[in-house]
């Protein structure tokens, strides 16, 4: 058993006192299951009634506490192309019941290694329709996420391909505290004892979801700029990560934005499984050429009613859902966690063809951390879930997930040995040259999470990267601790950005220290020649702090730093202290107080080191 093995198990083990036992041993017959549902579309004048009965019994799901149901609905005639709907239903009476509706399906054909795809059916417009959920005959009120909506019928958008929503008649309730899966080390350490600064209370109105809506998150993902769906987890499953039920408010923001990812077309699903399409199996699978996925994601046209479109970007790529379903054990939340955890690749071609394994993008630091991420994640949603039994066919085994990790680990650590200074003095990787702090540090809190997790495969990795944000923190390497917060630096003569797969790739020399980078930080242009003085008059004083530096990329440096000592990194201590004091001197001139996002309030105390 390894140590991500031994985690989860003894996640369940720990909370079996408070979680009721679920029955494993034999599976509910269907007849048992039924209790009469049904969803009634009508469009254009024309009425079409999925129904519970008569449908595809694709197995059960064991969560923690119950045993949920899965009947795929035989589509009736004449229906909307490419529609399917799944009704989802606790086996005990009078408890949680759901309706999933989704767009489209990947029919792979060929070779075992490759895919091609054909779409199955032109997707047709959902637009002006409405549907109604009824048990045995009678209307349903229920929710979309944690929004209540009534027994009458309700519309949604136009649908587009890998897109879905779903009805419920509750949200599943919270079965975890933050403490119990900190401590079992399923979601990152966070909390406000030993994070320095203070983090805005994000705000409920502008997360809430319907259907097709994406509950504030942004639609063209490759815009830049700071976002709360931009990190290891996103700003709202940080803050309930940290308040819980302190705020009535938190928890609805984490479900109302994780019920958004349905609304990006990632859906991607196999028609012959049901479940969501297995890079393991098709590594060489992409959106973008042969073999190739069909897909809306590029193109900037409306889809699911939003103006615009929706972009999927693997350096703004969120994770929305592994959260969520560790507090809940939602089986929706689940498979939304797979979804995410192979798009990143699927939108990657040009790693994969050269390196023949499933790989991101090497030119951004953060296209490795948001994919290794996204991907590892899910696994570990996976492997909690079959503690509780054998997953179903609609649901991929963790398997899936497990084997493709080290290739990109292995990969990861050439440029640990590497002898010149690009490696000895700035720790860089395949990013090199003109360096985007902000991106190392989405790295680095991302492989010591991981670490943490459990996956060792990328500690060497991990504490590789910890080197660049120590050299740039502590005051003894050249560096200005006050100026923890740069934007992009120069390490060598070259002042452009540039990726390279190449380890001690000559083409780009790096400087033999961080005080001549910090020259050239001054000649490049990005501090003033008066500001560059008076920081070098203070360099290491919290006098100095608000001089020059930037306060998002301030905090996401010490949040690597505090990432580094929960992995037990003893080389952190003195910058992540330094630090803290900096963060508790950066005045945000919004609000007047020290600067800080909950999504970087990663905390030792919380994780007891």
């Amino acid at each position: 058993m390894d140590r991500r093995e031994a985690m989860t198990g003894s996640l369940l083990g720990a909370l079996a006192l408070s979680t009721p036992a679920v029955a494993q041993t034999t599976a509910v017959p269907e007849s048992a299951n039924r209790r009469g549902l049904t969803a009634v579309i009508t469009i254009d004048g024309q009425t079409y009634t999925y129904a519970q009965t008569g449908g595809k019994d694709l197995g059960n799901y064991h969560g923690p506490g119950f045993t949920e149901t899965c009947i795929e609905a035989t589509p009736p005639v004449g229906a909307p192309a490419g529609l399917v709907v799944r009704f989802h239903q606790d086996v005990a009476p009078g408890t949680h019941f759901d309706v999933r509706f989704r767009m489209g399906a990947v029919d792979p054909v060929g070779d075992p290694t490759g895919v091609a795809t054909t779409v199955l059916a032109t997707s047709q417009s959902l637009a002006g329709a409405t549907i109604q959920i009824f048990m045995d005959g009678v209307a349903q009120a229920g929710y979309f996420g944690p929004n209540p909506v009534a027994a009458s019928s309700f519309s949604v958008p136009n649908m587009f391909w890998y897109q879905r929503f779903r009805w419920q008649n509750a949200p599943r309730p919270v079965l975890y505290t933050s403490a119990q899966l900190i401590a079992a080390r399923l979601i990152p350490p966070m909390g406000t004892s030993d994070a320095p600064g203070t983090a805005v209370v994000p705000g409920l109105a502008s997360t809430v979801y319907a259907p097709l809506g994406m509950a504030g998150l942004i639609t063209y993902e490759d815009a830049t700029g700071e976002a709360g769906e931009r990190g290891v987890v996103t700003e709202w499953q940080a803050y309930y990560i940290c308040v819980e039920g302190k705020d009535p408010n938190a928890l609805p923001m984490m479900l109302n934005t994780a019920e958004a990812s349905g609304t990006i077309p990632w859906a991607y699903v196999d028609k012959n499984t049901g479940a969501p399409f297995n890079l393991a199996q098709y590594p060489k699978v992409n959106t973008s050429a042969g073999p190739i996925l069909p897909s809306y994601h590029s193109t900037f046209q409306k889809t699911g009613g939003i103006a615009g479109g929706i972009d999927i970007s693997d350096s703004h790529f969120p994770s929305l859902s592994p959260v969520p379903f560790m507090y809940t054990g939602d089986s929706y939340f689940l498979e939304n966690a797979q979804f995410e955890g192979f798009m990143v690749f699927f939108i990657s071609t040009y790693p994969t063809s050269v390196l023949g394994f499933p790989m991101v993008n090497w030119d951004q630091d953060r296209c490795i951390a948001w994919g290794v991420r996204s991907l590892l994640y899910a696994g570990t949603c996976t492997a909690v879930a079959e503690k509780n039994g054998a997953l179903p066919s609609w649901l991929l085994p963790s398997s899936a997930f497990k084997g493709l990790s080290q290739n990109i680990a292995t990969w990861c650590n050439r440029y640990v040995n590497q002898t010149t200074s690009m490696g000895t003095v700035f720790h860089a990787g395949s990013e090199v040259a003109f360096i985007p702090h902000f991106e190392v540090s989405y790295l680095t809190c991302t492989v010591c999470f991981l670490v943490w997790m459990g996956y060792t495969e990328w500690a060497e990795f991990a504490n590789y990267k910890l080197g660049w944000h120590v050299g740039l923190s502590d005051g003894m390497h050249g560096w200005p601790a006050s100026q923890g917060g740069p934007y992009y630096i120069s390490i060598g003569p070259n002042s452009f950005g540039q990726g390279s797969s190449t380890p001690d790739d000559p083409a780009y020399p790096a400087f033999a220290n961080w005080g001549l980078a910090w020259t050239k930080y001054n000649t490049d242009g990005n501090i003033s020649n008066a500001n560059f003085a008076a920081v070098n008059a203070a360099p290491n004083s919290t006098a100095s702090v608000n001089i020059a530096t930037n306060g998002d990329y301030l905090i996401e440096n010490r949040g690597a730093l505090a990432m580094g000592a929960v992995t037990g990194n003893a080389s952190v201590s003195t910058a992540l202290a330094l630090q803290n004091t900096m963060v508790n001197a950066y005045i945000n001139y919004v609000t007047g107080k020290p600067y800080m996002s909950w999504r970087y309030s990663f905390s030792p105390a919380a994780a007891g080191v």
